[in-house]
């Protein structure tokens, strides 16, 4: 395939006749390779079948020859044909000497043409018209000094940044535009990859504030529902306290009432009357004994004691 930016072959023809016919002078298959292109309902380039390339070249030629040379020995009326696959480039002079070149079809056709004009020139000074004009016909190919003009051509103008200062910095600009480009592409993208942290991480921070607030919440829901057990089992214990200790505080009471209550209380024994007196002062007690009253002072445990023994006797 040849669409790439590469010079791959170059011609010389003699214009002969009316037609005219193209007469090849000299060739060279600069990159080794014979372009064929195979017939289609839109033409063809070189008859639809494989043929030298010089020989498809010149067909091409003869049928719409350079027009417009204005100058004798000078390079112009430049013509180019393109295929799907390669482009031809040719130009000649007022004599009838075409210079061809084929490239591929992201070659440069300004510079394409800055080829044939060189090429014209070293032939015309190297050659020289006279020997073009009686040269039979494929006899410069192998001739040294055409030989060596074909391939030093070539090699200068193999690629266009190798010959053209111009598409050289033209052709850094473009691979700093990519690199731009693909700088500019990749910010674009670490600038969507950080929005989109910043949403995830908005999300989760909103996520965090939700989950706080919910878990405050259920705190507080546990703790008053703890609050409520605790005071339900509490009052239960303080029910359960009261009934066991009522009947209790109920007896000790009464009893209280009767020993440590005003007046007092009297019993008979062989005869005689034995009276249990509490009264006056809180440490006096008065024992009458057959209406003989006995004061003496006793502590309450003492007192407790003794009324007990007087009502037992």
């Amino acid at each position: 395939m040849a669409s790439d930016d590469k010079l791959r072959c170059a011609i010389v023809y003699r214009l002969e006749g009316a037609g005219p016919t193209a007469v090849t002078l000299a060739q060279l298959d600069y990159l080794k390779e014979v372009e064929t292109h195979k017939k289609d309902s839109e033409g063809d380039l070189y008859g639809g079948k494989k043929a030298n390339f010089a020989k498809a070249v010149a067909r091409v030629v003869g049928n719409d020859p350079p027009t417009g040379v204005s100058q004798g020995q000078k390079v112009g009326g430049f013509k180019v044909v393109q295929s799907d696959e390669h482009q031809v480039v040719y130009g000649a002079d007022l004599e009838g000497i075409c210079y061809c070149v084929i490239t591929g079809l992201k070659y440069p056709n300004r510079i394409a043409i800055k080829f044939l004009e060189e090429l014209g020139e070293e032939f015309q000074k190297t050659i020289g018209h006279d020997a073009l004009k009686k040269a039979k016909e494929d006899s410069l190919t192998s001739k040294k000094d055409s030989k060596k003009i074909l391939q030093a051509m070539c090699k200068k103008f193999e690629t266009p940044a190798s010959s053209d200062k111009t598409h050289k910095v033209l052709a850094q600009v473009d691979k700093v535009k990519e690199q731009m480009q693909g700088n500019i592409a990749g910010m674009m993208k670490n600038q969507e990859s950080a929005e989109s942290l910043n949403e995830k991480s908005a999300q989760l921070n909103e996520q965090a504030a939700v989950f706080k607030k919910n878990s405050k919440t259920l705190k507080k829901t546990m703790w008053w529902k703890n609050m409520k057990t605790t005071l339900a089992l509490g009052c239960v214990l303080v029910i359960v306290a009261i009934l066991l200790l009522l009947p209790i505080i109920t007896n000790v009471g009464s009893f209280a009432a009767m020993v440590t209550g005003g007046g007092g209380e009297t019993s008979e024994s062989d005869g005689g009357r034995r009276f249990l007196v509490f009264g006056g002062d809180a440490d006096d007690e008065v024992i009458m004994d057959n209406d003989e009253a006995v004061s003496y002072d006793v502590t309450p445990a003492r007192r407790f004691r003794d009324a007990f023994h007087i009502l037992e006797e």
